[in-house]
């Protein structure tokens, strides 16, 4: 334009005015040229990849990692370096092996036929040795197989028998498999057998399951469970892993037998001391490690749901796996998220999103206690698969039954040695009773001053950093599930669960705890089934026979048949507690938490008033009444509200239990009050 002008002769004012409109023409020119076409390729290709514009917390997500990261020689990574160098070494480990790098697959047609003969006469002469019992012969046959493998067959491959047994035709199979495929060669017994050991061909999910079985089946026949079978269990599937890597737990199923060797009761399994050296790693690490290549491999596709990531992530925190490995697992969950459509967030949750944007999704968080939750109310239904499949393990394995007849009897534990359990047993005792799986005492366990700031602090005033924690209850599978967790986050020393009544674990903190007791809690016990009658208390006896049960068979008969909270417990409780100290009472039936407040004030204790008190339940429009609660309504019943009753809850948030986290995600209502001793000199 500057051209043009120059060369046309023409007035001094026309040029002039048209030099004042080429700086105006030429910044509208560079706009439309070079913003239009940038701003229409960013729409069409958040429209083609469907990006939403929460992958902003992407960005958030690696500014803060580098906090999370134990080495700060990561800091100046890029976030793909960061995340992949993180998710294969955790703790010093490389877990590189486990990933599935075997791109190219041969089979034994690929062979000449030459190798195929060779190696078919081989086998043969191998099985008519083993028929004809010269287990030597066929050792030495299988020797040299083994040489084959190492130099005709192509690299990452290996030839893999399978013995018939002799009741279905006898002789031996082979096939060209990948390394780990098959284990034959590792952990199998000599040729001196008919057939070899079959609990070898079990995958590493089927072990996991196995090991739940066993803790179960221990459970439910009273008797303790085996550790050394256990620790048998996690060795067979460290092997397995080391063979078969990622390739057999597709999808979720390394997740899920994380879990399932949670609720089993293993500990920290890094075996530092074990004669296999290429045993040193941790199995839940490795689990982790295996779900993190699961995300890469099909996270992005779009036949992976927003609820098949939240599912990996949930179990694993639901296993109480914490460790370098869950940051890389719920890092590359987020960029899984990232590319899925804008309902992740409220899929999923803002406070779950938000936990896995900041690397603390975890036990406590809400979707991995509502899991706990869901199997812990289906526990029951799952007994007899779990006890039919340690029988068939064991079966297989030619391991011999346990003949227990006590099943009627609960195991015989010692009291504790308060000095063994607890470093310091002159600090205030915080106790569970009924603890369950253990949820609420390993919040507090964890929890710092800053954490347990909550709305009723005058209520509860304990440094739960300074408190030993005792949890009780009579289901050996939830001790064993907590203990695990306990171990495996380091509390051993300040944290303690065992297997005992209610009234047994009192008596044993009377009678010898040498500190004082701060707080007993007991939340949310079984309750009772329903009665249309409420018994007269000036003839218990006569009245009981006159109730009416109603509801679920499985619940406690009544008040005053196989319900925990009797008035002999509470009692016991008066008596242990310091003369500071508190009885939290909570309960999601009402008619449950009102009949333990009043024993509990007929026993000694006193209500306490408290801050936020429940003022009117009929108003509460968003609380969703339960059939149980209308029919104590009808039938008159004293109800939980007033100045006794907490509107909010009376612990930390780390300290609430999947029960409790449930009923308010449900929108059901949670019973709560706090008592003191009632001047009682204890």
């Amino acid at each position: 334009s500057i051209l043009y002008l120059s060369k046309h002769k023409r007035s001094t004012s026309t040029r002039k005015w048209k030099m004042d409109k080429v700086p105006g023409t030429l910044c509208f020119i560079f706009f439309v040229s070079f913003f239009v076409p940038v701003t229409v390729g960013f729409i069409a290709d958040r429209c083609r990849t469907n990006i939403p514009l929460k992958s902003a917390a992407l960005h958030r997500y690696d500014r803060q990692y580098k906090h999370y990261s134990s080495s700060e020689s990561h800091s100046h990574v890029t976030t793909t370096l960061l995340l992949e160098s993180v998710s294969s070494i955790s703790n010093g480990i490389d877990y590189s092996f486990l990933r599935d790098d075997t791109g190219t697959k041969y089979t034994k047609e690929d062979l000449h036929d030459e190798q195929i003969d060779l190696i078919t006469k081989l086998v043969q002469r191998r099985a008519s040795a083993r028929n004809d019992g010269n287990y030597n012969l066929a050792d030495t046959i299988r020797d040299e197989i083994k040489e084959l493998s190492a130099h005709m067959i192509p690299s990452g491959f290996e030839i893999a028998i399978k013995d018939i047994a002799r009741k279905d035709g006898g002789g031996s199979t082979w096939s060209l498999q990948a390394l780990g495929e098959s284990i034959e060669w590792m952990g199998t017994k000599q040729d001196g057998g008919d057939e070899v050991d079959s609990a070898n061909d079990k995958s590493v999910l089927q072990i996991a399951h196995a090991a739940l079985g066993l803790a179960s089946w221990s459970s439910e026949n009273c008797v303790p469970l085996s550790q050394e079978k256990l620790l048998d269990l996690v060795t067979q599937a460290k092997k397995r892993l080391r063979k078969t890597g990622c390739r057999e737990l597709r999808g979720r199923k390394a997740a899920d037998s994380c879990f399932w060797f949670a609720m089993a009761g293993v500990n920290d399994d890094v075996q530092q001391n074990s004669i296999q050296d290429d045993l040193n790693f941790s199995l839940f690490d490795a689990l982790v490690f295996i779900c993190c290549e699961e995300l890469r491999r099909f996270g992005h596709r779009s036949s992976c749901r927003i609820t098949d990531i939240m599912q990996m992530v949930e179990r694993i925190a639901a296993a109480g796996v914490r460790s370098e490995m869950t940051l890389s697992l719920q890092k590359q969950a987020l960029e899984c998220l990232s590319v899925k459509n804008l309902s992740s967030v409220d899929l999923i949750g803002t406070k779950s999103f938000l936990d896995l944007e900041a690397g603390t999704f975890g036990l406590h968080s809400e979707r991995s206690l509502l899991w706990i939750w869901r199997f812990s109310t289906r526990q029951r239904k799952q007994q007899t698969f779990l006890k039919s499949a340690l029988k068939h393990w064991e079966s297989r394995n030619h391991v011999p039954n346990i003949e227990t007849n006590n099943k009627d009897q609960s195991i015989q534990l010692k009291a504790p040695k308060w000095n063994e359990v607890f470093v310091d047993p002159t600090l205030p005792l915080v106790v569970d009773i009924g603890c369950g799986m253990g949820i609420s005492i390993l919040g507090l366990a964890i929890s710092s001053n800053k954490d347990a700031k909550i709305d009723n602090e005058s209520i509860i005033n304990l440094d739960w950093q300074n408190c030993n924690l005792l949890g009780a209850d009579l289901s050996q599978l939830a001790i064993n599930y907590a203990s695990s967790i306990s171990y495996r986050w380091k509390l051993k020393g300040r944290v303690h669960f065992e297997v005992t009544s209610a009234e047994e674990v009192l008596e044993n903190i009377i009678r010898s705890y040498p500190g004082p007791v701060k707080l007993i809690m007991t939340q949310f016990p079984t309750p009772f089934s329903f009665q249309m009658d409420i018994a007269n208390e000036d003839d218990t006896n006569d009245a009981l026979h006159s109730v009416v049960i109603q509801g679920n068979k499985q619940l406690p008969k009544s008040l005053y048949s196989g319900f925990m909270v009797t008035e002999n417990l509470l009692d016991l409780a008066l008596r242990a507690i310091d003369s500071s100290g508190k009885l939290l009472l909570q309960s999601n039936c009402e008619d449950v938490a009102v009949l333990m407040k009043n024993i509990a004030c007929e026993v000694g204790f006193k209500a306490m008033n408290q801050d936020f008190c429940v003022t009117n339940l009929n108003d509460r429009k968003s609380v969703l009444i339960p059939k149980r609660t209308e029919k104590w309504i009808a039938m008159g019943g004293e109800r939980a509200e007033g100045i006794y009753w907490s509107s909010k809850p009376l612990l930390p948030v780390l300290g609430s239990t999947e029960t409790e986290l449930a009923c308010i995600m449900r929108g059901r209502p949670v019973h709560r009050c706090m008592l003191e001793a009632n001047g009682t000199d204890n």
